[in-house]
Order: C-alpha cells, then structure tokens, then sequence
C-alpha cells in the first residue's frame, strides 16, 4: 500500500499543475493519437488493463507482463484524406513502435497568391517509441518509455523527444488493477508538448472487464474515460466505451493466434473515424 500512497500524493499535487487552463497552449498533439483499435474501442481506458502490447503506448509498466512477443500493426483513414498507421512489437518487459501520420497534401498559399500557388506540399509527423517495464513484485510494476518524433508541415520541419512513465498496482484478491501514467514529460517541439497525467482502474468479473481513466492535461483540462470488454466465447470480444462523453465501441475476433480488432469512435462536429488493428 505504500506504493499506492506514493502514487495518489503525486497524482494529487501533479494534476493541480496540468488541470490550469491552458488551452490550446501545448503543441505536438499528434503524440496524443493513441494505439490500437481495442484500447479504442474500450474509450481509451486502457492504463489500468495494459495486458498487451498496446500498453507500450498507454502505460508502460504493462509491458512487464506480457509472455510472449506480440506484433500489432494499425491503420485509420481520417479526415481531409489524414491517414494513421503503427507497427509495434513488443515482448516480455520491452516494446518499440514506429507511428506516421500523413497530413495528405496542402495547397501552397502565399500573401502574394492567397487563392494558391498551385503547388501542394506534402505533410507529417513521424514517432518512434521505445518501452521498458519491470515488476517490483507480484502486486507493483513500473516502466518508462522514449519518444523521438518529428515533423514537417509543407517543408517546415521540427523534431523533438519526450518521456513516459508508469506503474501498476494490483489487488489480485479483488481482481482489480490500479494504474497512474504520465506521457510527453520533458521535451518539447516548438514549443511545450502536451502532456498528460492519467489515473485508472480496471476490474474483472467473470467474463466481463471494465475499466475506467481519469486524466489531465496542460491543454485541454480533465478526461474521463470508461470502456468494457466482454469475452463471449474465447473468440469474440464486443466492446464499448465512453471517451469524455464521446462513442466509442467494436469488437475483438481471435482466430487462431491472430487477433483482429476494430472500433468505431465518434468525434464530435467531424463525424466518425474507423481504425483497424492486427495483432500476433
């Protein structure tokens, strides 16, 4: 329980700093996009359950649990013809991903020629990610992550770093897992990077996982999140969750050991984006 103290008193005193409004103040929001369809799915409430390959990404110290490699790639068609893709792998105790986000291609304009140049630029973000995590004992893990990331908009390019870390706490008696993370520490592009500091809890029963996020961030203020996973046969997963008021919802299909995952998350004025994951 020590640990779990330590970990509420710096929850405490961090997210008094990081909930001022500051709006629109942070830059680098493109590290912010998530990975995997599942965790998606579930409302991206996903830094209690970090149980695969995905928690590279969302809570580092998940990483000390996985048995085996696991190989995941992702793909998302946006908006304004914006596309997403990731590639991770990761095994017992590390992980590394390599994301690229395309813009698609820009309309050169200038103060000369405001309607345009008739040129196009193409634009981007790039994200490396390298993971470590690591098991104190059987209740406690920890783990940290580097980012190295940069990007180009219409010929303008920055690059940066930032670092991520973690821990888990889990009462197994319960069937319950405490986690906290913090993402995009230190660094900077431009500017200073959104960062974020999460708090979440994910209990299981029978066949049914729920989890639920509390976080915030030096931009856009609180995020609650809350997501459910239901194993329906060992082979079908249905999903839904909420993301700050947000749908979010899809499905898991195990078919053999290649596991396809999709969700559904809508977006506000935007509409709805569609991403797909493979994992093995």
């Amino acid at each position: 329980m020590r640990y779990l103290a330590i970990s509420l008193i710096v929850f405490t005193l961090a997210t008094a700093t990081l909930a001022a409004d500051n709006t629109g103040t942070a830059s680098g929001a493109f590290l912010n996009l998530g990975l995997g369809a599942r965790p998606m799915a579930m409302g991206n409430a996903f830094v209690a359950l970090a149980d695969d390959c995905n928690a590279l990404f969302w809570n580092p110290a998940g990483l000390a649990d996985l048995k085996e490699r696991e190989i995941l790639s992702m793909y998302t068609s946006w908006f304004q013809e914006t596309k997403y893709a990731a590639l991770t792998v990761a095994g017992p105790g590390l992980g590394f991903s390599a994301a690229y986000l395309d813009y698609g291609a820009l309309d050169e304009t200038t103060l000369a020629q405001p309607g345009g140049t008739g040129r196009t630029l193409n634009s981007g973000a790039m994200v490396y990610n390298f993971g470590y995590g690591r098991r104190l004992n059987e209740k406690v893990s920890w783990g940290v992550g580097v980012k190295l990331f940069g990007e180009n908009l219409g010929g303008n390019n920055a690059s940066g770093y930032s670092l991520d870390a973690g821990g888990l706490f889990r009462v197994p008696e319960r069937n319950l897992t405490l986690g906290l993370a913090a993402a995009n520490l230190l660094g900077s592009l431009q500017g200073k990077l959104t960062q974020t500091l999460t708090a979440g809890l994910a209990f299981k029963f029978l066949n049914l996982t729920s989890a639920a996020d509390l976080g915030f961030t030096n931009d856009n203020g609180v995020k609650y999140k809350i997501g459910c996973e239901w194993d329906v046969n060992q082979r079908f997963y249905p999903r839904l969750g909420f993301d700050t008021g947000k749908l979010c919802c899809g499905f898991g299909l195990l078919m053999n050991r290649i596991n396809f995952d999709y969700a559904y998350l809508l977006t506000g004025d935007l509409g709805a984006t569609h991403r797909f994951s493979l994992k093995i």
